[in-house]
């Protein structure tokens, strides 16, 4: 099945994506960013499917990361896990 061609919104600027994935401490925020950095490339952005083979995940990943960066910006990619108010299990 073939899926439109992923736009990324200009929330942000694409050096902005760029140092939020490098400056970010927390693992799976910056797999996100990164993502959306790929896809947001002035100079060859990658496909969702390129993408996926990249990071290490499934395209529907990619696209509902982009989706959710389209609909929501930067608040989007903020792993809500972290602050889910549940005692860590592990220290």
């Amino acid at each position: 099945m073939a899926y439109p061609a992923l736009t990324i919104r200009k929330h942000l600027k694409t050096k902005t994506i760029y140092k939020h994935y490098l400056g970010s401490a927390h693992a799976t925020e910056r797999s996100y960013w990164h993502v959306i950095w790929l896809l947001a490339r002035e100079n060859n952005p990658l496909t969702a499917e390129k993408t996926a083979e990249v990071i290490g995940c499934t395209p529907y990943w990619v696209r509902k990361l982009a989706n959710l960066y389209n609909e929501e910006g930067p608040d989007g990619l903020v792993d809500k896990r972290k602050h889910n108010g549940n005692k860590k299990i592990l220290g």
